[in-house]
């Protein structure tokens, strides 16, 4: 199989997206992920997360921290193997730090291949995750995800109103809020 060719990085080594799932986990703008891979000093290793800072906001954080008071529901997104919690009625911060999750694809002749990428603080893992290392990592998840929540995309509050997670009046409230 051929993976398609995503961007070459200054240090000469070619970074490709993941074919193995529909949703290849990418959840940033290109240009933006084209900048951190360059920041990031991505290195020729088996599997590495790469935290990276910029010197401006870039976008907003959609993880964020909730507690008893706010409104959280748990939605399985699709391509994924459990529900993730998904918060209404809060606003995503600013931020000028992403994630970049690289790997070299044993199937593909240990080509660098981005497992995700996205903006905002590093996170953890989904406690249904079947790739923790250790026990202490999917505990460590687990109090992750006790306390933080995702704000879902436009295009995920019309999909959780398509799968019943959310009302059409709770729908139609977070998008005015938004508005």
């Amino acid at each position: 199989m051929k993976i398609p060719h995503l961007i070459a990085t200054v240090n000469g080594l070619d970074i490709f997206e993941r074919t193995d799932v529909a949703d290849n986990h990418i959840h940033c703008d290109f240009d933006i992920l084209r900048e951190g891979l360059e920041l990031a000093g991505i290195q020729d290793v088996p599997f590495t997360r790469y935290p990276v800072v910029f010197d401006r906001p870039i976008a907003t954080d959609r993880c964020i921290e909730v507690g008893a008071a706010d409104h959280v529901v748990m939605w399985q997104r699709p391509t994924r193997a459990g529900a993730t919690p998904m918060v209404l009625g809060r606003e995503a911060d600013p931020t000028n730090e992403m994630l970049i999750v690289v790997c070299q694809d044993t199937d593909n002749n240990n080509k660098l291949t981005i497992v995700t990428a996205y903006t905002g603080k590093p996170g953890t893992k989904e406690p249904w995750d079947p790739n923790f290392r250790s026990e202490e990592e999917r505990k460590a998840a687990e109090a992750f995800w006790s306390n933080h929540a995702l704000i879902p995309t436009a295009e995920e509050l019309d999909q959780m109103l398509a799968d019943g997670v959310i009302t059409a009046e709770e729908a139609k409230a977070e998008m005015e809020r938004r508005a």
